[in-house]
C-alpha cells in the first residue's frame, strides 16, 4: 500500500513538473533564418569614416575573433533567444531593443525575476569602434568577448550558470547545427557562445544618418546642403563653441576615455573608481557614442535625464563642482586650483542655440540600423501579432494630439486610468505602465521611431484602444 502511494505521488509530481516546464517553454520556438546567411563580413563604411584615421583605428575586433557570416548568424540567434535566461523570459535584446538603437527605454532594465539593473542599458551600436573595446559604464570588462557573458550570469539580469546554459543549448533543436556552421564542429562551450555574441554585436554599425549623407559630399566645417539652417547652426555650435566636440570627437562621435562630467557634487556611484580603487577615478563613466542619440534616452549611467533637451540644458548650466571634474568642463579663468573645488564652465547658450544643437544631434539618427533585418529578431514567437488584438472601442478616454512629435496625453472621461500599454503596428508590446490611478497620463514618444502605434488604455476594467502616429 505504501509503495503504491509513493508511486502515485511520484507520478503526480512528474506530471506537475512536466506541466510547469511546458508552461515555461510554451512561448519558445525555432528561429527563422535565411538559407544563405546575411552578409555581416563586408559592411559598407563610407570614405569619411575610413579616412578618419584616428577614429577608425579604434576598431577593436580581435584577430582571434573576426566577424564571419555564420558566426554572426549564431550570435544573432543567441542575442534574441530567451533560453539564455534561467526561466526563458529574458534575452539580451530585452534590454537592447533594435528600434531604440539597441538600448532600453526604461531607466533601469527588468531582469528575469522582476529585479532592476543598477544602471541604464547602453546602446550597442558601433561598439566595434570603442577605443580599447572595454565594456560597461565603468569599463570593468576588458573586451566584448568578456562582457557578453556577464549579463547571462548576473543574478538580476538573466540568472544563468554557463554550464547549465551549455546543456540547455546542446538539447535544443537548432543550436548544434548553428555551432557546426559557425565553427566546423557542433561543440558548444562558453568561449564559442561569447565569440558568436561578440561577432553579432560588432556587426551592428551605423553610418547612414543624414549627417553621413551630408558629410559624403561636404567637408565637416562647411554647411551641409541637406541640412536646415537650424541643423547647420547646431553643427557649427557642436564643432566650435561647445566643448562636446572635444569629448565626442572624430567621425564616429565617440569619446576616448571615461570622464567625470559633474553629474553630482559628491560621489554617489563610483563608476570607474569602483573598479580601479583609485579615488581620482570616482564618478568617471564611459561616454556613449552620440550616433542615434535621439533614440537612446533616458540618458546618463542612471537614466536621470529623460529627454535630450535636459541633457543639453545640463551641459549649459547644470554641471556640478566635483573634485574629479574633467578639465574641459572647468572654467580655468575662475578656478585657482586645488584644494578649491573646480568651477564648472557654463556654455551660456540661448534657447535658440539649444534648439539648434538638438536639431543637429538628431541628424545623427540612422533609420537603417533601427530596421535592418539582419540585426532583427529571428524568433517569430517573440513578436506575436496575437499579443494584441484591437477591440471595438469603448469611449472611455481621449488620446491627443494625433499626430505627435513627442508627447501623447491620455485623458479619462469618468474613471481613473488603471493601465496603459503601447504596441507596435505588428502587435509587439513596447511599453506597459500599471497602477496609474490618475485621470490623465502623459506618454513620451520623443525618442521613438516614426510610425503607427496602438495605445491601449484600461479604465474600470474596460479597454479602449487608439491608433496614433508618431512623426
Amino acid at each position: 500500500m505504501k509503495k503504491s502511494l509513493f508511486c502515485f505521488i511520484l507520478i503526480i509530481g512528474f506530471i506537475l513538473f512536466a506541466s510547469i516546464k511546458w508552461k515555461i517553454n510554451a512561448d519558445l520556438c525555432d528561429p527563422t533564418l535565411p538559407i544563405i546567411p546575411f552578409d555581416y563580413e563586408n559592411p559598407t563604411i563610407p570614405n569619411h569614416i575610413l579616412n578618419d584615421t584616428l577614429g577608425f583605428s579604434y576598431d577593436n575586433m580581435p584577430p582571434s575573433n573576426p566577424i564571419t557570416n555564420e558566426g554572426a548568424t549564431l550570435g544573432r540567434v543567441l542575442f534574441y533567444d530567451k533560453q539564455l535566461s534561467i526561466n526563458n523570459t529574458i534575452s539580451c535584446a530585452s534590454c537592447h531593443l533594435q528600434e531604440f538603437a539597441f538600448t532600453d527605454t526604461a531607466r533601469f532594465s527588468i531582469g528575469f525575476d522582476g529585479g532592476l539593473t543598477p544602471r541604464n542599458s547602453m546602446s550597442l551600436v558601433n561598439f566595434r569602434f570603442i577605443k580599447d573595446g572595454k565594456a560597461f559604464w565603468d569599463e570593468r570588462s576588458p573586451s566584448l568577448e568578456h562582457q557578453v557573458l556577464q549579463p547571462i550570469q548576473d543574478n538580476v539580469e538573466m540568472g544563468m550558470m554557463l554550464n547549465d546554459l551549455v546543456l540547455k543549448l546542446e538539447n535544443s533543436t537548432y543550436y548544434p547545427n548553428l555551432f557546426q556552421e559557425a565553427y566546423g564542429t557542433n561543440e558548444i562551450n562558453p568561449d564559442r557562445i561569447a565569440k558568436a555574441l561578440a561577432q553579432f554585436v560588432r556587426s551592428i554599425i551605423s553610418f547612414d544618418s543624414r549627417y553621413d549623407q551630408g558629410r559624403a559630399t561636404t567637408p565637416r566645417d562647411q554647411e551641409f546642403p541637406n541640412f536646415s539652417t537650424a541643423e547647420n547652426r547646431g553643427k557649427a555650435l557642436f564643432t566650435t563653441h561647445c566643448q562636446n566636440a572635444g569629448c565626442h570627437s572624430h567621425e564616429t562621435f565617440v569619446n576616448e576615455e571615461p570622464m567625470n562630467i559633474g553629474l553630482d557634487s559628491i560621489t554617489i556611484d563610483a563608476g570607474l573608481g569602483g573598479v580601479t580603487g583609485n579615488p581620482m577615478d570616482n564618478g568617471k563613466f564611459r561616454s556613449p557614442m552620440l550616433r542615434n542619440i535621439d533614440k537612446t534616452g533616458p540618458y546618463m549611467h542612471d537614466g536621470r535625464f529623460p529627454f535630450l533637451n535636459a541633457v543639453v540644458t545640463f551641459y549649459d548650466h547644470g554641471i556640478k563642482a566635483h573634485p574629479n571634474l574633467h578639465p574641459e568642463l572647468i572654467d580655468s579663468t575662475l578656478w585657482s586650483g586645488p584644494p578649491q573645488l573646480p568651477v564648472p564652465q557654463d556654455l551660456e547658450l540661448s534657447v535658440a542655440q539649444i534648439n539648434n544643437l538638438i536639431a543637429f544631434l538628431r541628424t545623427l539618427t540612422d533609420n537603417t540600423v533601427l530596421n535592418e533585418v539582419k540585426w532583427s529578431d529571428p524568433f517569430e514567437c517573440n513578436n506575436p501579432v496575437s499579443t494584441f488584438e484591437p477591440q471595438p472601442n469603448i469611449p472611455l478616454a481621449k488620446v491627443f494630439p494625433n499626430k505627435t512629435q513627442d508627447y501623447i496625453w491620455c485623458q479619462s472621461i469618468k474613471k481613473p486610468i488603471q493601465e496603459i500599454a503601447i504596441y507596435s503596428n505588428t502587435g509587439k508590446q513596447l511599453q506597459y505602465v500599471q497602477s496609474i490611478n490618475k485621470m490623465e497620463y502623459q506618454l513620451d514618444l520623443s525618442n521613438w521611431p516614426t510610425g503607427f502605434y496602438f495605445i491601449r488604455i484600461k479604465i474600470n476594467q474596460k479597454i479602449t484602444t487608439e491608433k496614433v502616429f508618431k512623426i
